[in-house]
């Protein structure tokens, strides 16, 4: 039977499991925890085992997700400029787990932040005014 993501899972003795799951286990032995397998050619029924990979949670978040690796190293595309950049505290805001986070590549993510900031004072100094009683116009400047 096909799952609603198009995995084959089929019974495997009492046992409802993914073909891949299985396929690799036979050939290769457990699936150490940490990590799963991965359809090389993005094929989820291709269960032939020269197309499974198994990788760990990051590294299939990061193959589904644009990552490229290149002589090693990660490369992201970044969400907001678009633009592909290696995963490095350089070019990224670096969580403890090791994974970029924020609104995209350094540059975009302390864009954002400086629009949000800028967004949050205007709308204060409006409120600000609203409540002394000053009438705005147009852009949010006070009517004199």
């Amino acid at each position: 039977m096909l799952t609603s993501k198009g995995y084959i899972r089929k019974w495997y003795g009492d046992r409802l499991r993914m073909e891949h799951d299985v396929v690799w286990e036979r050939d290769f032995g457990v699936i150490p925890d940490g990590f799963c397998v991965h359809h090389v050619d993005h094929n989820k029924q291709n269960n032939h085992i020269s197309n499974l990979q198994l990788v760990t949670h990051l590294e299939h978040k990061r193959i589904h997700s644009g990552c490229e690796l290149r002589d090693g190293v990660w490369w992201k595309p970044c969400s907001a400029c678009g633009s592909l950049k290696p995963v490095s505290p350089e070019h990224w805001y670096i969580s403890a787990g090791g994974a970029p986070y924020g609104w995209g590549c350094r540059p975009c993510h302390v864009k954002k932040i400086v629009q949000l900031r800028s967004a949050k004072r205007k709308q204060h100094r409006e409120n600000k005014l609203l409540r002394v009683g000053v009438e705005l116009v147009g852009g949010g400047q006070p009517y004199v």
